[in-house]
């Protein structure tokens, strides 16, 4: 017996399968582009994603957690903030002092204070390690990239009483130093501050390895001294390693490593940057430590340096070891990797 042999549909019938099949592609392009939005914007804008610097250091495993910073008070002494970016809307600081021009509305002349605010509270295509910390910014750097003393002196005392009422920062963030920074005033200012319990984090110099000693004040003693590592965990070859003569444990400089190379952050006018160098170690070790402090608020009651000594030997004793690094220390990698999860961890049972 033959076969019927199947007739083709008739042309409308042809017409509205047509339609019906790019509806579909249409509606699944659709679907597709607004699920991954943010993706897609970052593609065309070319904005990278920090996902291995957040992986890495275990900051997603607390935002899995819920931390978001909440309630922790970080004092970033550095150029001011540019809060007309996209990615900041809605961000207010939590107090503002410019040391440099005396205004009165929050501006950023030079950028670099903006990539550290972006690192840490950026709330668009740049996500910041803890979008939802209290800042304080104190602009004690000009639109030149320069701080006079007197004004990081002044802004460092304004860290300790933002708000005229005695409430002081948790975190204070100093990505600047180096040899234009005289050890004599910044460090006794520096160390003032750590002796009322306030943990100081200071980015350990963008010199390279054959500088003399991480720069000032990383270089003291209960400062945590950060330096950069890349996206391979290897560090960088800007990073400054510490000269340990005559230091011990746990005293060795760098104390840490952190993600600081071709990180995306919020830049000046709307633009996105992509920044590198131990400021930006340091600015995401500062919001690690605030998803800490939230997670454990007795920590932010810290009052003394004994209080401070205490975190720093946990944030040591809980880092991560990286391939090719000395142990216990390295010169160049301190006691190795930030791990934010771990470091709540133990806090949690120390307290």
């Amino acid at each position: 017996m033959a076969l019927p042999v199947p007739r083709p549909p008739p042309p409308r019938r042809r017409k509205v399968l047509a339609l019906t099949l790019v509806a579909i592609l249409f509606l699944g392009s659709a679907f597709f582009l607004l699920a991954n939005l943010d993706a897609v914007q970052r593609f065309f804008r070319g904005v990278p994603d920090n996902t291995w610097a957040l992986s890495s250091t275990q900051a997603d495993q607390l935002h899995a957690m819920g931390l978001t910073g909440a309630g922790v008070i970080v004092c970033i002494v550095d150029s001011g903030i540019d809060l007309g970016h996209p990615d900041l809307a809605g961000f207010e600081p939590a107090a503002w002092r410019d040391f440099v021009a005396d205004e009165s509305q929050p501006y950023d002349d030079h950028g670099h204070g903006t990539f550290m605010a972006g690192l840490m509270v950026g709330r668009g295509l740049v996500r910041g390690f803890a979008p939802q910390v209290s800042i304080v910014v104190a602009k004690a750097v000009d639109g030149l990239g320069v701080g006079r003393v007197i004004d990081i002196l002044d802004a460092l005392r304004f860290c300790m009483d933002p708000f005229g009422n005695g409430t002081r920062s948790h975190i204070i963030s100093l990505s600047l130093g180096g040899g234009s920074v005289p050890p004599g005033p910044v460090s006794a200012r520096v160390n003032e501050v750590i002796d009322r319990g306030v943990v100081v984090v200071a980015a350990a110099g963008n010199d390279g390895p054959d500088a003399p000693d991480v720069q000032t004040p990383a270089s003291e003693d209960l400062v945590i001294a950060v330096g950069s590592v890349d996206s391979r965990l290897e560090v960088s070859d800007f990073s400054q390693g510490g000269q340990n003569t005559g230091r011990s444990d746990p005293n060795r400089k760098p104390e840490l490593v952190a993600p600081g190379q071709g990180l995306a952050t919020t830049g000046l006018g709307g633009s996105y940057a992509s920044v590198t160098g131990t400021s930006a170690a340091s600015a995401i070790v500062c919001a690690i430590l605030a998803l800490v402090f939230e997670g454990e608020p007795a920590l932010q009651k810290l009052v003394s340096a004994l209080d401070v000594s205490a975190v720093k030997v946990a944030l040591m004793g809980t880092a991560f070891p990286l391939a090719g690094q000395s142990e216990p220390h390295d010169r160049l990698y301190g006691y190795g990797l930030i791990q934010g999860a771990d470091l709540l961890d133990v806090l949690r049972l120390a307290g």
